[in-house]
């Protein structure tokens, strides 16, 4: 993946005669590229707060007096929308130009707010073309399954290295060679890691089981797909705080508003167990004196987590505001989580074991550069299992569905009580023999 170098920020513009300014998001970005986008609301600059470059809470702007809520949540809108589209760019290791990238941000609006790009009318109901079929899987299910942004970035990169392997590929052109020049070509022409190659195929898999189901295609695919990639199955589960390490973030002291933001958003999920989407979604209809009850994004089904004293204190820390939590765009996060931890020394040096096809190389690292906002649920549920809480219940604050997902979290734990056990292999003192 190429990683995109950009600081973004919103900014008012200066305008003679008026009272309320518009709202301009400034991109920089690429060594060179400078765009910018107009949220479409305007501020006061006396109800503007330059640090969290937000609208002061409970105040209301311009002649239509429009809500600080209101205007917060749109320029949280636009700034998820704009590191969703270099993400998306940077999945295809490619850089934009400041247009393309402004198509694809309209096109992430668009989608949320419901609205959707005119396609042709020509019915490929029939077509065995894959890419045909595949868009149309992508329309029918996302609806049916209600899936998030960060699936559906995931199904357009899949799509995108079908098109560039073979673009006309029908049904029929399916076998063990056409799957295996996939991989070849993911590996060697694209460089992708094994881990990644294997969630292309899994993704491709999961949609010939809808094609098989709506009839469009009826071989048994799975034998083409017996490819096995050393390294697929690495436990991503190992990179987590430890209880020291989660206090010296807790308690660092911090200079900007968004590292404290950052840290007490990352903490929650460390002493909470929630996906960050489902953080994101949380209101005070979902808090309770004890406990946080909401669906889950990703499963829909019901979690209910009781609270603790930490996640209670963090909570308390933004009573008054409009939702529990500030937000925080995912990516933003991920980058400001791992400047504070750096700045909390958590700094051990980890490695991990990546393989391209049948190439290893090892990647060691200090901690805080592996950490993001998911490394807070496996941080919760290593430090569960270390505290003694059954897996079953764990699973159900995490909505682990079945023993098998936690068995990754289980090798941690005994792991580590092996190493507290082998404090014992020391000799004794004398005076312990005598005795």
């Amino acid at each position: 993946m190429l990683p995109i170098r950009r600081r973004c920020h919103f900014l008012l513009d200066a305008q003679k005669g008026w009272k309320a300014l518009k709202i301009r998001y400034r991109i920089r970005y690429g060594g060179g590229y400078v765009t910018s986008v107009f949220i479409g609301h305007r501020a006061e600059p006396d109800k503007w707060s330059r640090d969290t470059e937000r609208c002061l809470k409970n105040t209301t702007h311009g002649d239509d007096r429009v809500p600080a809520s209101v205007i917060n949540r749109d320029l949280q809108a636009a700034e998820e929308a704009i590191e969703s589209a270099f993400s998306y760019f940077e999945e295809q290791e490619y850089l934009p130009t400041p247009e393309e990238l402004k198509a694809k941000y309209t096109e992430i609006i668009g989608s949320s707010l419901g609205l959707k790009i005119q396609k042709p009318t020509t019915d490929i109901a029939k077509s065995d073309r894959l890419l045909d079929q595949w868009d149309r899987f992508v329309e029918v299910e996302s609806v049916r399954r209600s899936w998030g942004e960060r699936q559906l970035a995931n199904l357009r990169t899949t799509r995108m290295h079908i098109a560039r392997y073979d673009n006309n590929a029908t049904f029929n052109s399916l076998s063990s060679e056409w799957v295996g020049g996939l991989v070849h070509y993911l590996t060697n022409k694209r460089g992708l890691q094994n881990a990644s190659v294997d969630k292309t195929l899994r993704m491709i898999k999961r949609f010939l089981s809808w094609a098989r189901q709506l009839e469009l295609y009826d071989k048994d695919y799975r034998p083409y797909f017996d490819v096995r990639l050393k390294g697929a199955d690495a436990n991503r589960s190992e990179v987590y705080l430890t209880w020291e390490e989660l206090s010296k973030l807790y308690t660092v002291d911090l200079r900007l508003h968004s590292e404290h933001v950052a840290r007490d958003l990352f903490c929650f999920l460390c002493f909470t167990g929630l996906r960050y989407s489902d953080l994101k979604r949380l209101t005070h209809d979902n808090i309770t004196e004890k406990s946080i009850r909401f669906h889950s994004q990703k499963t829909d089904t019901y979690t209910e987590v009781d609270l603790n004293d930490y996640s209670r204190a963090i909570l308390n820390r933004y009573k008054g505001s409009d939702y529990p939590l500030p937000t925080m765009a995912e990516q933003r996060l991920n980058r400001t989580i791992k400047e504070v931890c750096k700045q909390a020394g958590i700094d051990a040096p980890i490695t991990r074991l990546r393989y391209s096809g049948s190439r290893r190389t090892e990647d060691t690292r200090p901690k805080y550069e592996f950490v993001t906002s998911h490394i807070g649920r496996h941080t919760f549920v290593v430090t569960a299992l270390t505290l003694g809480i059954p897996s079953e219940v764990i699973r159900k604050f995490t909505g682990h569905k079945t023993e098998k997902t936690m068995r990754p979290y289980l090798a941690i734990v005994d792991k580590l009580k092996a190493q507290e056990m082998a404090k014992f292999n020391r000799p004794l003192t004398t005076a312990m023999a005598d005795d």
